[in-house]
Formats: C-alpha cells, structure tokens, sequence
C-alpha cells in the first residue's frame, strides 16, 4: 500500500512536469483503472484460502491450496515411492490442525452474538480497538500528510508534489522497519513509546512555531521551517513504526 501511493505520488508529479493540458490528471486516473483491469481476471482465478474450504467442508480442495501454497506438486509426489512422502505427511498434518482449529471456534462461536462485545468481559479489549482506530486518526499524521506541503515552502520547495514524493518515500521505507518492531518490542510497549516520542515531536514543532513565528518580534522563517520539517520527518517516521 504504502508503495503504492509513493508509485502515485511519483506518476502525478511525472504526467504534471511534461503536461500542461488535462493529460496531466487524466493519465494517472486512466493508470488506476488499466490496473485494475489487470488484477480483476487474476484474482478470478486467485484459489480459496485453505481455512474457507475446510469451513465448507472442501478438505480435498484444502489439501490441494495447502499444497500449492507450500510449493508441493501433490499428483507427482502421491506417484512417487519414498522418502519424499514426508512432504505429503506435513501438508496432511497441517490440514488436520486446521480442521482442529475450525472445530474448536464453531463450539466456541455457538452462542455468540452482536452485543457481548459490549458485555463486561470485553468492553476494554472493544473499547481499546476501537480508541486506537479513532486516535491513530487524531494523532496528526493527516494533518503532516495534507498540509506538509506548505511547511516545505518555508524552505524554497514550492513544489507541493516534490514534497508529497519526500513524505511518500519516508513512509515506504519505515514500512520494513514496521514490520520488526512488534516483533521485537511487543505492540503494547511499541505504541507506548510511539506514542511519546509522536507527542515529544508535536511538542517541539508546535513550541517552534509559536516562539519563533508567532511571536517573534523577526521571525527566521528559513530556521524554523528547517527545524519543523526534520520534526514533521521525524514523526512520520516513528508513526509509521508504532501507530
């Protein structure tokens, strides 16, 4: 996802440098749909997941996907005496679980509904996910990804589409860094220090503009605008890590 929108943010500034007709918003419209006109038939042909077919009861069908997806040619395999029956085994084994697994939710699913999520058992965890969605929306990230472009004048970058590639590229790279930090850290402990460090940055940008801006009797707007962007970088950098 986040690539894709650095491939976008990179296609408009390309079509709006050699363009100067309606060619230059047309193009990137036209590029979305030929793409999707390019994954639609692939994903008619796109297989089940081996946890649906279990669930309606296509166990032959799971073995196949389960097969498929660990890169095992079962009709050569099942023709083949030996050793290599051990691979068959282990996609057997791991059907086996999952039909295991989807016993012991349909029980547990049995007499659930709607409104327990409201029940004093799962209020915090209902309460809690939905908070993070709303919060991670109020944590300012909008804001930098909106109206960053005009901060970046401050310091001679008038182009608004230069600085959105600038913001698009920060946030595809930290998508790898992203990927080990719940790992690493835990998701509870992650989001707390993102947390603080987001607010130590929103602190400093926002004490920046104020002192040195707002009521400054000379304001050095080259200085402060250089001070808020590695701020705004900064942030964006550890929200895409945590939140």
């Amino acid at each position: 996802i986040t690539h894709g929108i650095l491939v976008g943010y990179i296609v408009v500034y390309a079509t709006k440098s050699i363009y100067t007709d309606n060619r230059m918003w047309r193009l990137p419209l036209i590029g979305g749909f030929v793409f999707s006109m390019i994954i639609l038939p692939i994903l008619a042909r796109a297989p089940e997941s081996p946890r649906f077919l279990v669930k309606k009861g296509r166990y032959n069908d799971a073995r196949k996907c389960l097969a498929k997806l660990k890169g095992i040619d079962i009709a050569r395999l099942e023709k083949s005496p030996g050793g290599e029956n051990r691979m068959l085994n282990a996609v057997d084994d791991e059907l086996e679980h999952l039909k295991e697994v989807m016993r012991y939710q349909e029980q547990r699913q049995l007499d659930v509904n709607f409104w327990q999520l409201f029940s004093k058992r799962y209020l915090k965890r209902t309460l809690s996910g939905m908070s993070l969605m709303g919060l991670q929306q109020m944590s300012g990230i909008d804001y930098f990804l909106y109206y960053g472009t005009r901060l970046f004048k401050s310091v001679g970058i008038d182009d608004s589409y230069k600085t959105a590639i600038i913001l698009g590229a920060i946030n595809a790279a930290m998508t790898y860094v992203s990927m080990f930090v719940p790992d690493r850290f835990g998701r509870k402990k992650g989001l707390f220090f993102g947390s603080l460090a987001t607010f130590v940055c929103l602190f400093i940008y926002s004490t920046v503009g104020v002192v040195m801006i707002d009521h400054s009797s000379d304001p050095n707007y080259k200085l402060s605008g250089y001070i808020m962007i590695v701020f705004t970088c900064l942030f964006i950098v550890i929200f895409c890590c945590s939140w």
